[in-house]
C-alpha cells in the first residue's frame, strides 16, 4: 500500500515538531541526525527539515487530514485548548443539511503552513 509523503522546510525544527506532536497529535517515526524528522500524520508521512530563515512562499495553500467526526471533535477541542493562537478558523459546519455536510477548522503551524482538519460522520 502506498503512503502519501509531504516534505516541508521549517525555520525552527524543534518548535515545529513539538507543535505537530503536542497540538496535532502526530507521531515521530524517525529523527535523523542530519536535521530532519519524519512524522506519521494520520496515515501520511510528513518530513520536517530545518531551513533557517525560511518563510513558506505559498502559505495560503494548505494540506490536512480527513477524520471521523468523533476524532475531529476530540482533536479540535485539544487544538483549541493547547494552542489557541494557532487557530485560523474555528470549527464550523460546511454544507450543513446536505450529504456533503462536514465540520472543519484551519490551524497554522509555527513554520507558517496552513493545515485543514475535517470531520465527517
Amino acid at each position: 500500500m502506498a503512503q502519501f509523503h509531504l516534505s516541508l522546510g521549517v525555520d525552527d525544527l524543534a518548535r515545529t515538531v513539538r507543535f505537530y506532536r503536542e497540538v496535532l497529535r502526530a507521531v515521530v517515526t524517525h529523527a535523523d541526525e542530519g536535521g530532519y524528522v519524519n512524522l506519521d500524520f494520520y496515515g501520511a508521512q510528513i518530513t520536517l527539515k530545518e531551513r533557517k530563515g525560511l518563510v513558506p512562499a505559498l502559505a495560503e495553500l494548505h494540506f490536512g487530514a480527513n477524520l471521523s467526526l468523533a476524532a475531529f471533535e476530540a482533536l479540535a477541542a485539544h487544538v483549541q485548548a493547547a494552542a489557541p493562537a494557532s487557530v485560523v478558523a474555528a470549527p464550523h459546519a460546511v454544507d450543513a443539511g446536505t450529504p456533503r455536510e462536514r465540520r472543519k477548522m484551519y490551524v497554522r503551524c509555527p513554520a507558517g503552513y496552513l493545515i485543514e482538519l475535517k470531520g465527517r460522520a
